[in-house]
């Protein structure tokens, strides 16, 4: 049988103590978009590929927004408490400091690549030191620090991952310029990968950091 509200002089409470607003709204993307990321985190970290609390991972949901882990999260432990929907612009009402470092580099992604919809900023550290160590090389010889790596240039990086472009230039327009033809080595912040699903982004990485695991042995 129906009942008639209570009436209460309780002062109406939006968000749960210790919730942040973009922390609630995540909570309301679909059940099956959360599993993902929060998998595709678990799996970053499992592959070596994220480090500590420096890694991030987002995933594109419907409503022109993006599901993204907040900062510090680390991955082995990372919950439904950890993710926030962020909007693909920047937005004065969702944009706090819960938001992770990088999150201008994230909407660079998804702006210039439409068919991505999982972007992770990660650490693998024998693909990130070859890399340096190619840069390093290029430097002395005068090239340019934004370029595109090519497979050769890192003694074998899989042609399939489509190489690394390195910058030095950590700009949200610099990460977009490169986007569209590489994975992205910022100095001292981490590798940019994307994929159509977190698995592809994974996968992009993977086999090449293998490969500079053995080769720098």
């Amino acid at each position: 049988m129906f009942r008639r509200p209570q009436r209460t002089t309780a002062p109406l409470t939006l968000i749960p103590a210790g919730r942040s607003v973009q922390n609630r709204l995540a909570a309301t993307v679909p059940r099956f978009q959360r599993e993902h990321l929060l998998a595709v985190a678990a799996q970053a970290l499992d592959t070596g590929l994220a480090a500590g609390r420096l890694s991030e991972a987002s995933l594109r949901v419907a409503g022109n927004k993006m599901l993204i882990t907040g900062r510090a999260t680390w991955f082995g432990s990372a919950g439904d408490g950890d993710l926030l929907l962020a909007a693909m612009q920047p937005n004065r009402t969702l944009d706090t400091p819960d938001l992770p470092h990088h999150i201008d580099w994230h909407r660079a992604i998804y702006a210039t690549l439409p068919d991505v919809r999982v972007v992770l900023v990660v650490q693998p550290a024998a693909l990130m030191k070859m890399a340096f160590q190619t840069k390093r090389a290029h430097a002395d010889e005068g090239i340019e620090s934004a370029q595109v790596m090519r497979p050769d240039d890192l003694f074998g990086f899989a042609e399939d991952c489509g190489g690394l472009a390195a910058l030095s230039d950590a700009t949200a327009a610099a990460v977009a310029g490169m986007a569209a033809q590489a994975s992205v080595l910022v100095t001292a912040s981490g590798i940019i990968s994307y994929g159509a699903d977190g698995y592809e982004a994974i996968a992009k990485l993977h086999s090449a950091e293998r490969w500079a695991q053995i080769t720098m042995k």
